[in-house]
């Protein structure tokens, strides 16, 4: 008998399926683990947004809103002055949290905490804050 199997304690056969089932218990971990970063907003998402905002200084943060913006290629619509004179500009700015909730209707507000960036990209930084019914 080969002196190998006698150590492991098993047949190759075995030890492959072994491997094979921690391999698939690797890989849903890291998708579990992906989605729960993801949702804890600690995965930065980049993406060309409609900002409707009024003069904004460098560093300086405002609180913003976005709808429930459905797909991956929809531009958020970002407002953060709710007052006439507000201009809409397309701008790239980083999201540290999901613009859209799968089953959430799309009336629902998400609420962000954003700074305008100093001459780099993406122009702005958007933090999720929760809101209280969430």
């Amino acid at each position: 008998m080969n002196r190998r199997l006698l150590v492991f304690g098993a047949s190759p056969k075995r030890r492959t399926n072994w491997r094979f089932a921690i391999s698939l218990l690797a890989i849903v971990g890291g998708m579990i683990l992906w989605n729960y970063l993801n949702e804890s907003g600690l995965i930065p998402h980049n993406k060309l947004t409609n900002v409707v905002s009024m003069r904004w200084a460098t560093g300086e943060y405002k609180d913003c809103d976005t709808f429930n913006t459905k797909g991956e290629d929809d531009q958020p619509f970002l407002v953060c002055d709710r007052i006439s004179g507000a201009t809409e500009k397309v701008v790239k700015v980083r999201f540290y949290g999901q613009t859209f909730k799968e089953g959430k209707p799309e009336t629902m507000v998400n609420y962000w905490k954003c700074r305008k960036n100093e001459k780099s990209d993406p122009a702005m930084t958007c933090e999720r804050r929760k809101a209280g019914n969430e």
